[in-house]
C-alpha cells in the first residue's frame, strides 16, 4: 500500500465495498494505523460491531484476521500458547511415525481457540 497515494476516501471505499458503512473516526483511526505501521485496539461493549469490523478491515486490506477473546486473568501462555520443546519434538516424532504431515501436526500443536488479531 502506497501511503503517499492512500487517503481517508480509499479507507471509506475499502469499507462500502465490503459492506462496512463507517464514520470519521473509525475511517481516520484505520489511515493513521495504516500510515503509521501501529496497529489498532478496538474496544467496547459487547455488540457494537468490533469483530465485524476487524473482519472487515481483513478482507478489504487483505490481511490476516485473528480474534483474542480477552478477559481478566488471561496470561501470554494462553494467548500464544505453551511452547514445550520435548513435547512438540515427541509430536513431531509421532506424526513422522503416522506419515502425518509437520504442517498438521504443528497445527495440533499450536490450536488455538478464539484467537484472532489484525497487524497492519
Amino acid at each position: 500500500m502506497d501511503n503517499e497515494k492512500f487517503s481517508i476516501k480509499d479507507v471509506n471505499k475499502a469499507l462500502s465495498k465490503n459492506s462496512y458503512i463507517s464514520n470519521s473516526e473509525i475511517s481516520t483511526t484505520l489511515y493513521l494505523a495504516f500510515l503509521l505501521g501501529k496497529p489498532m485496539l478496538i474496544e467496547g461493549p459487547p455488540s457494537v460491531g468490533k469483530t465485524k469490523l476487524a473482519k472487515v478491515v481483513s478482507k478489504a486490506f487483505d490481511m490476516d484476521f485473528f480474534r483474542i477473546q480477552c478477559y481478566e486473568g488471561i496470561t501470554f501462555e494462553q494467548i500464544v500458547g505453551e511452547w514445550n520443546y520435548q513435547k512438540q519434538l515427541l509430536h513431531l516424532e509421532v506424526a513422522k511415525n503416522k506419515e502425518m504431515s509437520t504442517e498438521d501436526i504443528l497445527m495440533k500443536i499450536f490450536s488455538l481457540e478464539d484467537l484472532y488479531l489484525i497487524h497492519f
